[in-house]
């Protein structure tokens, strides 16, 4: 089926949903999705911050670590680990709306990619306003989609979730439009 009319026009009632609580009270487990090392998380927020015109409302993303996510907060806050409990804990009232994007990977590309992300990922700055639209590339900054983006590129899959649009920076939603993507799943709360 048909997830989305155009580039940036999803058609989120479309798709399967699940609500946030499923996913914390199964043990990660709900009777459909499970999510696993290596899917993608996306939302967008209540109360829009200033970059959500450049992201077409799309404002965060986050990679799934075993029962936890690894992201890129903001200035000023490295890049971190939290179990998926506190992620939802700590987001769940500011969502709007989130997207699990699931990745095809098998038991030995998600071993690589929790590798990567514990050797070269974590605990790395966010990037100055100023850096930011040119650390797509970067090793040593991170912000949420870049760091999501490097996790599947560079850990020796080479996969660009990020191939169809800009060279210079990764926004959330372009992770969505990937041809990588196996499934995508809208999330209530």
């Amino acid at each position: 089926k048909k997830l989305w009319d155009s580039y940036y026009e999803l058609n989120i009632e479309k798709w399967n949903s699940i609500n946030y609580k499923e996913l914390i009270n199964n043990n990660n487990k709900s009777n459909w999705v499970t999510l696993e090392t290596g899917d993608i998380v996306v939302m967008n927020f209540k109360n829009k911050p200033w970059w959500s015109y450049f992201s077409n409302g799309w404002e965060h993303s986050v990679i799934v670590y075993d029962t936890n996510v690894v992201e890129a907060v903001n200035y000023w806050q490295n890049s971190r680990k939290i179990s998926l409990q506190q992620f939802f804990e700590i987001y769940s009232s500011q969502i709007d709306r989130m997207i699990i994007i699931k990745i095809n990977l098998n038991n030995s590309q998600k071993t690589t990619i929790k590798n990567y992300i514990d050797t070269k990922l974590l605990w790395k700055p966010y990037p100055s306003n100023i850096a930011l639209p040119n650390s797509k590339y970067s090793m040593s900054t991170f912000y949420c989609s870049s760091l999501v983006w490097r996790a599947h590129y560079n850990s020796w899959r080479f996969v660009d979730l990020d191939e169809k649009t800009t060279q210079a920076i990764v926004y959330p939603i372009e992770l969505i439009f990937s041809d990588n993507v196996w499934s995508l799943y809208s999330v209530t709360f």
